[in-house]
């Protein structure tokens, strides 16, 4: 029988060997700096896309439906806005087809066809807008003048300035606008006090920049006004250096054709004589400077054309056919004026005088004493009381007659009893005078004439009643 001890040698033969124990598993890897930071900016870059997405489409709409509610409520009148877009990556926002309505049954007050307008992101700190561009294109305005100082928009006017007066003046909002154009334009103003309608076309203004910030951004726009109006071209240019301490600026204006008779029923009724048409023509050059004191001139030239004008009798008084003045240097700020030529070509002038003394170039409320200096006489009282009235105590009284000798007025008939001693200086330096005649020659662009009337001794009608004043 086997012993313990062999029976336990046997066991440690037979029995299985333990196994290893199990090792610990490896912490992972850490990835690199560079993956952490590109997964957040990915993440960074799906919200800001995200955003751009509920902004370009969520604006619009709401942008339009606020917009009109809010502008017909404030205006009184219906406001239309055709369509919107924006660009929430480029801050660029565009209205098509934006409408203001006009009275009960009448056609819209304004209409346009585009405004385009570009934002920065400063407008964020500055709390107040910035724009790089605005561009407004095709607007129409249709204005309607009922007479008596009233207007087809004078409604909206009372609405605008119904508000409360603020108790302290506000600070001035901060504002930048560069890079303005207006183009394509029209107004059609119906004026019906004197039975007219104006129309201006082709409206086209560009202005570089308006802003009451100091910073500047890149202005690519040249100051323009352009428009046509009735039929006559009228268009300006500008070069300025608006952030140099002397302020220069150089313009150019240009008037082509410009017809004055559409707006001879806005000239005060009280002129002497009226005008019945003309023409008027301009090329001017302006140049601004404050070196340190503001300084403006102007040159160029100015024309006037088929002029034709009219005493209160509607008598023909004053017609030529072309006044040319070539300014050698203007300055109105001086009240300065130098002009290197004068042409009048072709002038008629009538004029006469009544039985009161009144001349028909002369407005009829004249004051006693310019018609005393103008006629040598006073005009006569028309009634006892009025001649028994003491004098003005501003007029010195009269002296004695011994002392006020009157002299005879030289009298000048209607019939061909005046000469025209003229002398003509042409250009190739010649002296020659013309054949009195009683009219002076019409003058021309290359002939100068210096003419003085002078009475005749021939034999005239005593029944004429056409009389020359007196120098």
């Amino acid at each position: 029988m086997p012993s313990d001890s062999d029976i336990d040698e046997a066991a440690q033969t037979t029995a299985p060997e333990a196994a290893p124990p199990a090792a610990e598993p490896a912490p992972p890897a850490r990835r690199p700096w560079w993956w952490r930071w590109g997964r957040r900016l990915l993440w960074a870059v799906g919200a800001l896309l995200l955003l751009w997405g509920l902004l370009w489409l969520a604006v619009p709409p709401l942008l339009q439906w606020q917009g009109q509610k809010i502008a017909s409520e404030q205006l009184g009148r219906p406001v239309r806005i055709g369509k919107i877009e924006f660009k929430p990556w480029t801050l660029e926002l565009t209205l098509h087809d934006l409408a203001v309505g006009g009275l009960a049954g009448a056609p819209d007050q304004l209409t346009v066809g585009r405004i385009y307008l570009n934002a920065s992101l400063e407008s964020l700190w500055r709390l107040g807008p910035v724009l790089d561009a605005l561009q407004v294109d095709a607007p129409a305005l249709r204005l309607t003048h009922e007479g008596e100082g009233h207007y087809d928009i004078d409604d909206i006017l009372a609405r605008l300035t119904a508000g409360p007066a603020p108790a302290q003046p506000s600070k001035p909002m901060n504002f930048a606008l560069y890079n303005i154009v207006l183009q394509d334009g029209r107004v059609d103003f119906d004026d019906r006090a004197v039975d007219r309608v104006q129309q201006l076309r082709d409206l086209r203004l560009a202005l570089p920049f308006v802003s009451n910030l100091p910073k500047a951004r890149e202005v690519k726009v040249l100051p323009q006004l352009a428009f046509n109006l009735n039929g006559s071209r009228f268009d300006s240019q500008a070069q300025a250096l608006p952030f140099d301490d002397s302020r220069q600026t150089d313009a150019s204006l240009q008037i082509a054709k410009f017809d004055l008779k559409p707006y001879l029923g806005y000239l005060p009724a009280g002129l002497p004589l009226s005008l019945q048409a003309g023409v008027l023509d301009a090329d001017l050059r302006l140049a601004f400077e404050q070196t340190p004191q503001p300084a403006l001139r102007v040159t160029g030239s100015v024309a006037l054309s088929d002029v034709k004008a009219a005493d209160r009798q509607g008598a023909p008084a004053l017609a030529f056919d072309a006044l040319k003045l070539q300014l050698a240097e203007a300055q109105p700020l001086a009240r300065a004026l130098h002009l290197a030529s004068v042409e009048l070509v072709n002038p008629h002038v009538t004029a006469h005088r009544s039985a009161d003394g009144r001349i028909n170039l002369l407005p009829a409320d004249a004051p006693e004493k310019e018609l005393l200096a103008q006629t040598g006489r006073r005009p006569k009282a028309k009634n006892l009381k009025e001649s028994a009235a003491p004098p003005h105590p501003s007029r010195r009284p009269p002296r004695p007659p011994s002392a006020q000798p009157r002299r005879p007025r030289p009298r000048l008939s209607s019939c061909a009893s005046t000469s025209w001693p003229c002398t003509a200086a042409a250009s190739t330096g010649a002296t020659t005078p013309p054949p009195a005649s009683t009219r002076p020659p019409p003058l021309r662009s290359s002939t100068s004439w210096n003419c003085r009337p002078r009475p005749s001794p021939g034999p005239c009608s005593s029944r004429s009643t056409s009389r020359a004043v007196p120098r």
